[in-house]
């Protein structure tokens, strides 16, 4: 068991709520910055923000101030390395689209740090809830909200007709949707997409969704898989493009060029269900 740093831990629950109320003040002044050029199908109109980079920087800098042997990698500044085996990963602002049209509720801040490549603390905040869900590992997930603390736990249901499913955005732009899409629709009660990674993980560790595949996620997008899987989930890489489900462990890769693509639920029944759909209905072309 990783015994459990509880400094760092409020270091990250700090910074993650500081930037985020910032940023929930400063929503009436967002600013469009740019549009990702798309070249493929398979990537989508990401935007950037003059707060994503504002609020980038700053985060940047603090971690450094506090930690300066540590590696940082963050959406808009990419990866400084360090000296020590330690690394803080962050998205000043998930879920800039729907920060950007106004959105109260649908956007989050992300922070987490990892020792040799393993993740062990975990720190989400979104404002427009004053929610703060957070991690250690092997010392479970709680979220904070209204200066009360309870432990997070994921869905009993054990069925899919009892859970909510959601998809990200970004798996409607492949080629194989129909394959993943419409074996799931009879199956689930229902349907979402939430345009943050982070706070799609977090709601599944809160009971509030009960599956999650997503496609070709940034790493900083993942965050909140350790929130996730200490709150009792559980989480796999998979790839429909090679039709089948990694053997070893989710794990994040710390660089800027990390993609992931990821089967998410709230425990094992679901889980089960999920994968007998897919090894029998997802069709190999």
């Amino acid at each position: 068991m990783i015994l459990p740093d509880k400094i760092t831990l409020e270091f990250a629950k700090d910074l993650v709520v500081e930037v985020g109320e910032f940023l929930l003040k400063e929503q009436k002044n967002r600013k469009l910055v740019s549009v990702d050029d798309v070249t493929s199908a398979d990537k989508h109109h990401g935007v950037h923000l003059e707060q994503d980079h504002h609020f980038d920087a700053y985060i940047r800098e603090t971690i450094k101030k506090a930690y300066p042997a540590d590696s940082i990698l963050g959406e808009e500044s990419g990866l400084t390395i360090g000296t020590s085996n330690r690394t803080w990963m962050y998205d000043p602002l998930d879920g800039s689209s729907p920060y950007l049209h106004g959105s109260p509720t649908d956007w989050c801040v992300a922070l987490g740090r990892f020792i040799q490549g393993e993740q062990i603390i975990a720190a989400v905040y979104i404002p427009g809830t004053d929610e703060l869900f957070y991690a250690h590992k092997d010392h479970g997930a709680f979220l904070t909200k209204n200066r009360e603390t309870t432990p997070l736990l994921t869905t009993d249901a054990k069925h899919l007709n009892e859970v909510i499913m959601s998809f990200g955005v970004d798996m409607f732009r492949t080629h194989r949707y129909d394959q993943l899409f419409h074996p799931f629709a009879s199956a689930v009660q229902t349907f979402r997409v939430v345009r943050s990674g982070d706070l799609e993980l977090c709601y599944a560790a809160a009971g509030r969704i009960g599956l999650i595949y997503n496609h070709q996620q940034k790493p900083w997008d993942c965050i909140g898989a350790l929130i996730l899987t200490e709150a009792g989930g559980r989480i796999r890489r998979y790839d429909p493009g090679k039709f089948g489900f990694a053997e070893k462990a989710f794990t994040i890769g710390l660089t800027p060029e990390e993609r992931v693509s990821y089967l998410a639920s709230g425990n094992t029944d679901l889980d089960y269900q999920a994968e007998h759909i897919i090894k029998t209905h997802v069709i190999k072309t």
